[in-house]
């Protein structure tokens, strides 16, 4: 049983159930997601039971399905070991899942979606760094208003647009890659510079692997 010590010394053990929520619901927020083994590491901290862990997540998933979000717990492969069980904070309304990656221009985010759709189908479900820089896809033009077409005040007429398309190169595309794995999007597999569809895409983008076209159907059975 734990002492009840957290992260930086200070001691998390607490009777009350509110502050237990609060500070599971804070780590998911900071860490973004965590196996189960940590989850369970950081319930111990706050009640003394590590298998207090689904309990809490219970309770404080009546409280959170108000808001549309939920903690949620999955493998993210169908032959998953334990340090393949992540948990993490999700948002239950499509649309603003969808948006979780917001922080992601749009040929970025263009970028990862080619990405997803190849990793899913590669052997494995797992692409080499040196392919996922020469993956070729068609990277579609954004529409912008342009800056010396804007109308003033006393105009009527609307606003001219201007399509621009945002070439990555291969150093753009790597430092990508290694953005999605540090938020979770992406995972780095144990072979060296082999990437995987990360914990965060299986949790909060279901739907979107759904979508994929001629996903493996081991795949959709594994989803669904």
């Amino acid at each position: 049983m734990s002492n009840g010590t957290g992260a930086g010394g200070q001691d998390l053990l607490t009777s009350c159930q509110h502050m237990q929520k609060h500070a599971l619901v804070q780590a998911l927020f900071e860490r973004k997601f965590t196996t189960v083994g940590e989850a369970q590491d950081l319930c111990e901290s706050l009640t003394g039971e590590r298998n207090d862990l689904f309990r809490l997540m219970g309770v404080l998933n009546r409280d959170l399905q108000l808001f549309k979000y939920k903690v949620s717990a999955r493998a993210v492969s169908e032959d998953a070991g334990e340090d393949q069980h992540f948990v993490a904070l999700t948002n239950m309304d499509k649309d603003d899942a969808a948006n979780e990656t917001s922080s992601f221009k749009y040929h970025e985010m263009l970028f990862f979606k080619h990405a997803l759709e190849e990793i899913v189908r590669a052997a494995g479900n797992r692409m080499d760094l040196l392919d996922l820089l020469n993956m070729e896809y068609e990277q579609q033009p954004t529409e912008r208003p342009s800056s010396s077409q804007r109308p003033s005040s006393s105009q009527q007429q609307e606003p001219e647009t201007q399509q621009q398309v945002v070439v990555m190169t291969k150093r753009d595309k790597q430092d990508l890659v290694f953005r999605l794995v540090d938020d979770g999007w992406l995972a780095k597999t144990g072979a060296s510079n082999t990437f995987t569809v990360g914990p965060r895409t299986y949790l909060e983008l279901k739907s979107v692997l759904l979508d994929i076209p001629h996903l493996p159907e081991h795949l959709r059975s594994f989803l669904s």
